[in-house]
């Protein structure tokens, strides 16, 4: 099956990449979407499990303190549990917010708060300063109804507890049906997109290869067209009929007078120079040529730069280029000369005939004059509007003279197209006593041959006559056929009588034209001719060396020349010259291939001679090789097309629906395993082949195609090889076609995807035992940050007790023991918040909203409060933007980065910490280059502490990454990961710089969204 539509293909190839990965990633884009749903779902139930444990946490704790109050009488307690019970009234109301979109869990939550508000009333009676904490009986009863409460409270927060962890279980399992195919669709996106950019890329190398052996023949091409246009004395153009733009070849320029490239190239730039009175007669063929997408020859008139006015004959055809924009091609030669030489040719011919009428005077009745020279006269007798007509008229026109035609016999035989001319010759005869010479076609009454004559004419009026006007009809068939073969420049040329001096000079004149010259051999006297342009084409002067057969034979190529003696001596031997090819060696050494060719002839005294012409054909020969080299190469693409179906395995086909035909190429029949040769090449022959299973299926989609559906999409299914029972799965896509010629049709193409699908189903294996991994790690991380947090908080309540009770009862080394152990405890709790902070980063809803990064700032100042004060930090903040940002992560960012500098401040040096900000587009930020600029938001953070050495800017951002001893500085590793982790989350980059005591500088770049 050939695609003679190259670029068409491509199109075709194109459109159906893009339909395979838009259809891949529409599927993927619905599992990342169920993805995040689930996710958001399951993230909302660990929120409010959280939020509860918080609460249930800061109720103990307060529980705690007041029991240790009522035990300890401590005043720091007092301030511990206004604390509490703040941040117990803040969860609170974030607890009710959280859990407004289910009804039960906010009517518990409203049951919750009125039972912690009586929990409350409970403790503020303690912190009552008129309280007695002396009197055991208000004390007791104190603690007793404090249990009791807490103790309903315990039961509700059980309750909201078991609740949550069903609902976590329940949307838990929907969350893994969703991401059970996730990744398979992400992965297989991805293996697609790189097999198609991998062939595409194959594709674009494999073209600009073949792009750049073209060009150079291109160029090859254009510079032997600019050598032959200057040699043939023309020139080519286009025209952009949509855009109105000429493009001129070299010698077009120097046609139109100017040097190449010096001319306006737009359409009114070229109309400027056509001569005004033949302006609107342009303009009138262009718009016709435009309609009718063809350009007959034409003659007007130009106006060259130097102010000369030349005569140009133009021709052209319309194309489309692949743009499909109409291009007219065309070319122009001058014919000035042509035209000049017409004019002359008139004039002598106007001279010739006036001398011709006195001798028709002198000899009216010398019919074997007329006969010999195949013109025929007319006399009108202007007195009484009388004809005379004699006898070779007549014949001229097919009659018998003996029959006495009258004028409109004569009149019936002119062609229908001419009669209109006629008439209006005798209209301007009767008036002007004269007419303009025409020539006329006439229809022979005995032959119906179609004949040319020319008609002139003469008014003669003196004493000796009667007022009359002679009319000359000569027979000039035979000169205008002559003319005709001239200008194909493809027939053999005919001796044109030799007295005709009008006809010599037109068969001159066509020489230079047509790239000919012509000869005569006078066979009596052994005397030979050459026209001047046979001079010319042999590289010579016109009449340099006397016009003979011996100097001819100097001139014809060493190779050729016996061969052309053996065809002279047979021209001699038999009068007669068949045309014969040959080549011609100019003195110059240019070889040019010739073509040959004569034949015999009489001139009107009965002296026989042999004419004939020698044409230059060397274009043509080199058109024809060319043409053949092409037909080599085409042949190889067709060989190189078939080996590419059995490498990519796939193989074309046609359906024509209208017409119930098919077409396949030869790896149809290999994908099938069945032989072309005994095989009925229809789909239906191709059915048996199919996978039981897959039959119904694949009836389905033939039947769309059947039914000339335009929107049937590619489909899979297994077959069956005959020849090795191997099931194989194949993909059949199409496109299609509607033609006015052939009808309705689809061009069809059918691919062996078996390794892709096992691929599919290798990778999908690996996929399910990464999610199995990835289950273990969450559950992994679930026990490592949340299960870990209720013994310590019992460890911690612990030594809170020991500390206010007995630490001044233990030794000196117990009590350095303890507080190593207050120590790690702090130490276990910061890193499992941090942990919890990390991990919150990477499974949380990460919805971008606008929001005032002046307002997360001062937010995360408010968290920090404590350490900016105590260690007295200044702040100075540029204006932020607002921005679309994950608002709490962003908020997380700033508290990090103004964590860290406050915590890795100097030594008695108050922190000051510097926040700058702009706006900007950058190529590159960091290791990273963008191809073309992108718009950034730059933050930068600068500070006056310790500062770090260069060589640990990357490290500092990975997770448990510490640069200082622990007990030197406090922290877990984490805080810097964490905003590592929160920029990637916005497709930022974020880069840090410091030097030992000179402090330390982080810059984050967020994309603008």
């Amino acid at each position: 099956m050939k695609f003679t539509n190259r670029p068409l293909f491509l199109k075709i190839i194109f459109a159906i990449t893009i339909a395979i990965i838009l259809f891949i990633s529409s599927v993927s884009y619905k599992h990342i979407r169920a993805l995040h749903d689930s996710n958001e779902i399951v993230e909302h139930t660990y929120r409010v499990l959280i939020k509860i444990e918080h609460v249930f946490t800061k109720i103990k704790n307060v529980e705690i303190d007041r029991r240790n109050y009522l035990l300890t009488h401590d005043k720091k307690l007092l301030r511990q549990i206004e604390f509490d019970k703040v941040e117990i009234k803040q969860n609170l109301e974030q607890l009710r917010e959280i859990t407004s979109d289910n009804p039960y869990h906010f009517q518990t939550t409203k049951k919750l708060e009125s039972l912690i508000e009586k929990k409350l009333k409970v403790v503020n009676e303690v912190l009552d300063p008129n309280f007695d904490l002396n009197d055991n009986q208000k004390v007791t009863d104190n603690i007793y109804r404090g249990k009791a409460v807490m103790d309903e409270i315990s039961a509700i927060i059980r309750n909201l507890r078991q609740s949550e962890t069903d609902l976590l279980e329940t949307r838990s399992l929907k969350s893994d049906q969703v991401n059970k195919y996730t990744p398979l669709v992400n992965l297989l996106t991805f293996f697609v997109t790189i097999v198609l950019l991998i062939l595409a890329i194959i594709k674009i190398n494999r073209d600009l290869k073949e792009a750049t052996i073209n060009n150079e023949k291109l160029i090859l091409a254009n510079e032997t067209a600019n050598l032959a246009e200057q040699i043939g004395n023309y020139g080519t153009w286009q025209l952009n009929v949509d855009t109105k733009k000429y493009t001129f070849s070299e010698n077009e320029y120097r046609l139109l007078g100017y040097e190449p490239n010096s001319l306006e190239d737009n359409y009114e730039g070229f109309m400027n120079r056509i001569h005004p009175e033949d302006l609107y007669y342009v303009q009138g063929i262009v718009s016709d040529m435009i309609n009718h997408e063809t350009l007959s020859p034409f003659t007007y008139r130009i106006i060259r730069n130097d102010g000369e006015v030349r005569y140009l004959r133009a021709s052209g055809k319309m194309i489309k280029n692949l743009r499909n924009e109409k291009i007219l091609l065309g070319i122009t030669s001058d014919v000035t000369e042509e035209i000049e030489n017409q004019k002359n040719i008139s004039e002598k011919n106007r001279e010739l005939e006036k001398k011709n009428r006195t001798l028709f005077l002198a000899n009216e009745t010398n019919k074997e004059a007329e006969i010999a020279g195949n013109y025929g006269t007319a006399q009108w007798f202007v007195k009484d509007n009388r004809f005379i007509f004699s006898d070779n008229i007549y014949r001229l026109f097919g009659l018998n003279p003996k029959d006495k035609p009258e004028f409109s016999d004569l009149f019936n035989q002119v062609h229908p197209d001419d009669k209109a001319m006629v008439d209006a010759t005798l209209d301007e005869m009767a008036e002007k006593r004269s007419f303009n010479p025409y020539i006329i076609r006439i229809i022979r009454a005995d032959n119906q041959e179609i004949k040319y004559l020319s008609i002139n004419n003469k008014h003669i009026k003196d004493d000796s006559y009667e007022e009359y006007v002679l009319i000359i009809s000569l027979d000039v068939t035979e000169i205008f056929k002559a003319q005709n073969t001239i200008l194909e420049r493809n027939k053999e040329l005919e001796k044109i009588n030799n007295e005709m001096l009008l006809s010599n000079k037109a068969l001159k004149f066509g020489e230079e034209i047509g790239g000919y010259g012509n000869w005569s051999w006078n066979i009596k006297e052994d005397s030979w001719y050459f026209s001047d342009n046979l001079y010319k084409l042999l590289g010579a002067e016109p009449k340099s060396f006397e016009s003979n057969l011996d100097n001819y034979y100097n001139y014809v190529h060493p190779e050729d020349l016996e061969y052309f003696k053996s065809v002279m001596a047979k021209m001699e031997e038999e009068e007669n010259l068949p045309a014969f090819t040959y080549r011609i060696l100019r003195p110059s050494g240019e070889i040019l291939h010739v073509k040959g060719v004569g034949t015999p002839t009489y001139d009107s005294n009965g002296n026989k001679f042999l004419a004939g012409v020698v044409v230059n054909i060397s274009e043509e020969v080199k058109r024809s090789h060319t043409l053949q080299k092409a037909f080599e190469e085409l042949k190889y693409y067709n060989e190189s097309s078939k080996e590419a179906e059995i490498i990519g395995k796939y193989g074309f086909w046609k359906w024509n629906v209208d017409k119930t035909e098919f077409e396949f190429s030869d790896n149809i029949f290999r994908l099938f395993g069945v032989e072309k040769e005994n095989f009925d090449p229809k789909v239906d022959n191709f059915i048996p082949y199919v996978y039981p299973e897959d039959l119904e299926y694949v009836l389905e989609n033939l039947q769309k195609l059947q039914n000339k559906d335009k929107n049937a999409k590619p489909y899979e299914h297994r077959i069956v090889k005959k020849d090795t029972g191997e099931i194989r799965y194949i993909r059949v896509s199409n496109k299609p076609i509607e033609d006015s010629h052939e009808g309705f049709y689809y061009l069809m193409i059918t691919q062996d995807i078996t390794e892709e699908v096992n691929k599919n189903i290798e990778t999908n294996q690996k996929n399910r035992e990464l999610e199995a991994s990835n289950k273990e790690l969450q559950a992994f991380n679930y026990v490592a940050s949340h299960d870990l947090q209720e013994p310590l908080r019992k460890i911690e309540t612990f030594i809170s007790r020991l500390e206010a009770k007995d630490y001044q009862n233990l030794t000196e080394t117990g009590q350095q023991y303890f507080d190593r152990i207050k120590v790690a405890a702090g130490r276990m709790r910061l890193l499992i918040k941090d942990l919890l902070q990390f991990s919150r980063t990477n499974k949380s809803e990460q919805v971008f909203e606008k929001a005032d990064l002046n307002d997360l700032l001062e937010n995360a100042k408010h968290e920090i409060a404590e350490p900016i004060e105590e260690k007295k930090a200044v702040i100075h903040t540029a204006h932020l933007p607002k921005m679309k940002v994950i608002p709490f992560q962003i908020q997380q960012l700033f508290i990090n980065l103004l964590g860290n500098s406050i915590k890795y401040s100097k030594p008695d040096v108050a922190p000051e910490i510097k926040i700058d900000y702009e706006k900007a587009s950058f190529e590159k930020v960091g290791n990273v280059t963008f191809s073309a600029k992108r718009i950034f938001h730059k933050f930068t953070f600068t500070d006056n502490g310790i500062g770090f050495s260069p060589e640990y800017s990357d490290r500092i951002f990975e997770l448990f990454s510490r640069l200082h001893n622990k007990d030197e500085i406090a922290g877990t590793g984490i805080g810097l990961a964490i905003c590592k982790k929160i920029v990637d989350n916005h497709k930022g980059f974020i880069f840090a710089e410091g030097k030992p005591n000179e402090g330390a500088t982080f810059t984050v770049y967020l994309p603008e969204v």
